[in-house]
């Protein structure tokens, strides 16, 4: 199957492809974050082994994720998006169910709370409603990398940021463990080799598996392995895998304008 994939010429599947994954990965995510809610709302025992229960939940998720690119890679998914015109009828039902999902999660976690709600139902609520502004604002976009289509990242970023809040703020009432700042100086160092690891190892999968993507979408992989490096290593470990992406993918994908990039210079 990989081998398959990387004979595909990449250049057909976009801005398509990014738009089919970013969508549908949307509405995974409304249909988990009002599961969630719902669970929170009525489950009132106790949860048994919540370590394998958060594991088995990552596991699907990046799993729903892949099988979501390899779907649209292939090309069994719909067409969603055409430049110049927008949005397919498909692209609009996935999209606009998506954000249903999101202001519907929303309002049903403001609900028991009539006058002020604690500020993690402030900071979660806040953020769903970006999310949601922010997916509808690429629900309108017509052309890929318009300035509204900028915008309507830059909600979903905010949204993204009030959600670590929220999680801070949780994490903060409940007694958990905190990042301490008085640990091991090998163990920091043991995360930050992680980061280079995971970063690394993004880069050999991109030039093994997808050398048909070219030029384009440079920081595909990449998206994922600081999210991984953060989870596992706290946020100094995400900026390192952040800086060493951008890095690579300058050097190895983008190139400083009118000059050589890594793989032209080897010609």
């Amino acid at each position: 199957m990989l081998a398959s994939l990387s004979n595909l010429d990449f250049s057909t599947f976009f801005p398509n492809a990014l738009i089919t994954i970013h969508n549908t990965s949307a509405l995974v995510a409304g249909l988990c974050h009002l599961a969630g809610v719902c669970l929170m709302l009525c489950w009132s025992r106790p949860l048994q082994a919540p370590r394998m229960w958060l594991a088995v939940a990552y596991t699907a998720a990046f799993g729903m994720v892949g099988a979501i690119m390899l779907a649209t890679l292939s090309d069994w998914m719909p067409i969603f998006f055409v430049q110049g015109q927008g949005g397919t009828p498909v692209r609009e039902f996935v999209l606009g169910s998506a954000i249903s999902l999101f202001v519907l999660t929303a309002f049903l976690l403001r609900a028991p709370w009539h006058k002020t709600p604690p500020p993690f139902v402030y900071f979660y609520g806040l953020s769903l409603m970006l999310l949601a502004t922010g997916m509808l604002g690429l629900l309108l976009k017509t052309v890929q990398g318009s300035m509204l289509n900028w915008t309507a990242r830059g909600a979903q970023f905010l949204g993204g940021a009030y959600m670590l809040v929220a999680a801070a703020d949780a994490v903060h009432r409940s007694g958990g463990r905190r990042i301490s700042l008085g640990r091991a100086i090998e163990q920091v160092r043991h995360r930050y080799a992680v980061a280079v690891v995971i970063v690394v190892a993004a880069v050999a999968v991109r030039l093994a598996f997808f050398p048909g993507l070219g030029n384009s979408a440079p920081y595909v992989v990449f998206y994922p392995a600081v999210m991984l490096a953060a989870l596992y290593g706290s946020i100094r470990a995400g900026l390192l895998a952040s800086f060493l992406s951008a890095f690579l993918a300058a050097y190895f994908w983008i190139g400083p304008a009118g000059g050589l990039r890594h793989e032209e210079s080897r010609r």
